[in-house]
């Protein structure tokens, strides 16, 4: 079974689509896919919609990590004085100033944007 109504053909454009699909090499495993919509209980048998949604997965995942880097890139350009106005942690200390590290502040702020909001757990201390 093809996955295409009885009678009808698909647009050539979706073909291509769905041809790349089965030969693109996924970041999010199609099994990790499988196992999260389990664990949802949903129980899909096609493979190329489980490789779809491990797509639209990777894509979030991308914005969100793209996203982040460009806070910490901002932070990492502001002063000592403005970061500790701002209210985001001053490290001190650092062999090399001109590697950009991606803090978990800075993900939970590109997660705000999306509207997800992540908790510091309780035995984290601000330094």
């Amino acid at each position: 079974m093809d996955g295409t109504p009885q009678g009808k053909s698909l647009p050539p454009r979706t073909v291509e689509v769905m041809t790349r699909l089965e030969q693109h090499i996924p970041t999010v495993p199609d099994e990790l896919v499988l196992h999260l919509l389990r664990r949802r209980g949903d129980d899909l048998s096609d493979n190329e919609l489980v490789r779809l949604i491990g797509l639209a997965g990777e894509r979030f995942l991308s914005t969100i990590l793209t996203d982040a880097m460009q806070i910490a890139k901002r932070k990492q350009s502001l002063s000592a004085k403005e970061r500790r106005q701002l209210g985001y942690a001053v490290a001190t200390g650092r062999k090399d100033a001109s590697k950009t590290v991606l803090l978990s502040e800075d993900v939970a702020e590109a997660l705000q944007e999306f509207g997800i909001s992540v908790r510091t757990a309780p035995y984290f201390v601000n330094h």
